[in-house]
């Protein structure tokens, strides 16, 4: 992951892993591929991590479905066309 999701790393570390109390749940949305997006969409994509010339990379324009699904072990939702707000 990016330099903005070394928490999610922290949180997954395999030596004395964190003990989720609450039920987690990582939702992220499908429907504006880089390739097809604005500058912003696509650096937004590169500083979660993805590839800068991956075009297939596919998200709500400012987080990448990889992205918002980093989070090891937790329930995971993946939403069609929705955007960032």
């Amino acid at each position: 992951p990016g330099v903005a999701f070394k928490n999610v790393v922290w949180l997954d570390r395999e030596t004395e892993p964190v003990a989720r109390p609450v039920r987690c749940i990582a939702v992220g949305s499908t429907g504006l591929r880089a390739s097809e997006s604005s500058d912003f969409t696509r650096n937004a994509y590169v500083f979660c991590g993805a590839d800068k010339g991956d075009g297939g990379v596919d998200g709500d324009g400012v987080t990448p479905l990889f992205s918002a699904h980093a989070l090891k072990d937790v329930e995971v939702i993946a939403l069609d066309g929705i955007t960032h707000a």
